[in-house]
């Protein structure tokens, strides 16, 4: 195939996923979606194009047995954070304009200024498992905690709230904004193709009316799957910590374990067997 026509296949490829994706989301029903993942670079002369590798498999964004649509959501952040939450059977958006990545910020922006709305909050989650770039980043230091929440009881207690919007995240490269204009409604769950290995999933609230910079959304304790402790927490304070969670009304039977990412005694003993 020529540098012309793949390139060409390339761009349809990635709009015609973008596309099923959304109506997906938009309408709960079981899509069939098309993954494209760059799996290298070629070299042809002088035009530089991304191999990449097509995919197709079924996957359910409502009502559905798929393993997307029961895949956790978790949520990083920190203790006061957490104790709010767990006190209050609450979780909340906030206003997106303090984020780190200014690019992020910047589309949400756009979107409150170009569908001439009071508010727009977001409130983000990690569909990846565990990764040491999610603790470090969103949850730094000893005071982190990753919340894993059930995906189908949390999504179906914040349906209950008018206003809020969620999806996945879609993460686009440079070639990919210079082939095409980006619609309005698609601008909150737009990010650079570089944070893709985040696997973001996000809600938004917008009001044209209420001008707000928080908005607690009420869920049940029991959308929670599990708590995990940072994996800097030092061993002598775990204990202590989650007798102070569990002591929270409700909480007695939450499952609160302390992350062993950085510092796993069955991995060590795996290398000390080398032979």
């Amino acid at each position: 195939m020529s540098v012309a026509g793949r390139t060409g296949w390339l761009h349809w490829a990635s709009l015609e996923a973008a596309a099923t994706i959304s109506r997906a989301e938009a309408t709960g029903e079981a899509a069939q979606e098309i993954e494209v993942s760059s799996a290298g670079a070629l070299d042809c002369g002088r035009a530089r194009i991304s191999d990449y590798r097509v995919r197709r498999h079924t996957r359910s964004c409502g009502k559905g047995t798929s393993a997307v649509s029961h895949t956790p959501l978790r949520r990083y952040t920190d203790i006061p954070a957490l104790i709010y939450l767990l006190s209050e059977r609450k979780i909340t958006l906030l206003d997106p304009r303090s984020w780190d990545d200014k690019n992020d910020s910047r589309y949400l922006a756009l979107y409150r200024e170009k569908k001439k709305l009071s508010s727009v909050l977001a409130l983000c989650f990690s569909q990846a498992g565990e990764t040491y770039h999610h603790w470090r980043v969103f949850a730094g230091g000893p005071a982190g905690v990753c919340v894993r929440f059930k995906r189908v009881e949390l999504l179906t207690a914040v349906k209950r709230q008018a206003s809020v919007r969620s999806r996945t995240v879609r993460y686009l490269a440079m070639s990919d904004i210079r082939a095409s204009v980006p619609k309005v409604q698609d601008l909150p769950f737009l990010k650079r193709l570089a944070f893709e290995h985040e696997n973001e999933f996000r809600m938004i609230y917008e009001s044209e009316t209420e001008t707000l910079t928080k908005l607690d959304i009420e869920i049940p304790l029991s959308s929670i799957e599990r708590i995990t402790l940072s994996p800097w927490v030092h061993d002598d304070l775990s204990p202590d910590i989650k007798r102070v969670l569990k002591s929270i009304k409700g909480c007695s039977g939450l499952e609160i374990v302390r992350s062993t990412l950085i510092s796993n005694d069955e991995w060590q003993r795996h290398g000390e067997s080398a032979a």
